[in-house]
């Protein structure tokens, strides 16, 4: 059982059109309760209190945030989470890159991409890790924090058509790979990636924002999704 308070804050300066820099803060309580594996927790405390500052380099292009149909979107945010604001016991970084890219393909479809990159120095405690499904908005279908591990690379290919007045499907398919360090990483074979793949339901119930309902599928799991807004 994972009991998890969790703040962030952001602040962006848009430079011009497409381009924004900006500064965010985050503060992240997490305990455990009723650990069924303790080496999930890797010899360290139960609980901690971390607090983050970072920046955001961010390029824009996307025609809608909520619903994108074109425009590509590529963000870069490193963080800092020094030991002196947190019972952390070394200071820790983080490293998130995304690239998303949305193309127009015939009519009412649109094909997304997300290529995404979470690097953690290797002192970073549990709580700060990667976990498999943590945003529910990547690898779809697998238990949240089913596989942890210091970094993750992931890919994901969405095809959304719209079908009939507020009613569209989507189909999409994708994998990730969880890692300690980058020496791990070369030595991982194609079994050991994860792949995740599914087909969802979409009613527009306002403009541009959509209902989303989601059935993924990855190894041994699968899961049903229901929220609001695309999950890139």
């Amino acid at each position: 059982t994972r009991r998890q308070a969790d703040l962030t804050a952001e602040y962006k300066y848009r430079l011009n059109s497409r381009f924004y820099i900006g500064a965010n803060a985050r503060a992240n309580y997490t305990a455990a309760k009723k650990v069924g594996n303790i080496e999930y927790l890797n010899n360290e405390r139960d609980n901690y209190f971390v607090t983050g500052l970072g920046l955001s380099l961010e390029f824009d292009s996307r025609n809608d945030l909520v619903t994108p149909s074109k425009g590509v979107y590529l963000a870069y945010k490193p963080m800092i989470f020094p030991n002196f604001m947190g019972n952390a016991l070394s200071t820790f970084y983080s490293h998130n890159i995304i690239a998303d890219g949305y193309f127009k393909m015939w009519k009412g479809s649109v094909l997304a991409i997300d290529i995404y990159a979470k690097l953690n120095s290797s002192n970073t405690p549990w709580i700060r890790r990667e976990v498999v499904a943590g945003d529910w908005n990547r690898m779809r279908g697998y238990y949240m924090g089913s596989t942890i591990d210091n970094n993750q690379i992931s890919t994901q290919t969405e095809l959304r058509q719209h079908i009939w007045h507020r009613f569209g499907l989507v189909v999409w398919g994708g994998g990730a790979s969880f890692f300690s360090n980058f020496d791990q990483l070369k030595r991982q074979k194609i079994n050991d990636i994860l792949y995740n793949y599914g087909i969802g339901l979409r009613f527009e119930f306002k403009h541009n924002t959509n209902i989303r309902l989601d059935w993924g599928f990855g190894k041994d799991t699968n899961a049903v999704i229901v929220t609001i807004g695309e999950a890139f």
